[in-house]
């Protein structure tokens, strides 16, 4: 019987994304665990969404993907949340 193969360690950015930005209930931010990202980092990665995505109110998914990848270079992250509007440059307010 095949086992399965073992899950990626989390990634560099996903586990300072995660330490480093609180979630902010009056906003309804709420971050996927490690694993969860972990599992959405390696779905996209693997090129079956193509290169380009529209992360809608999704940070956490967004900020776990490395910064030179070029699913996050051509992706947009929608969010209310304006604290990224200067730090992303594919940064739009999303409501």
């Amino acid at each position: 019987m095949a086992r399965a193969a073992a899950a990626p360690p989390a990634s560099v950015f996903m586990v300072m994304f995660l330490f480093e930005t609180p979630e902010n209930a009056s906003l309804n931010q709420y971050w996927y665990s490690e694993a969860t990202l972990t599992a959405l980092v390696c779905e996209l990665e693997s090129g079956v969404c193509g290169k380009r995505i529209a992360f809608l109110s999704t940070p956490s998914v967004y900020f776990s993907l490395t910064k030179d990848s070029d699913i996050r270079r051509e992706s947009f992250l929608f969010d209310l949340d304006e604290q990224w509007s200067t730090s992303v440059a594919n940064f739009r307010k999303f409501d």
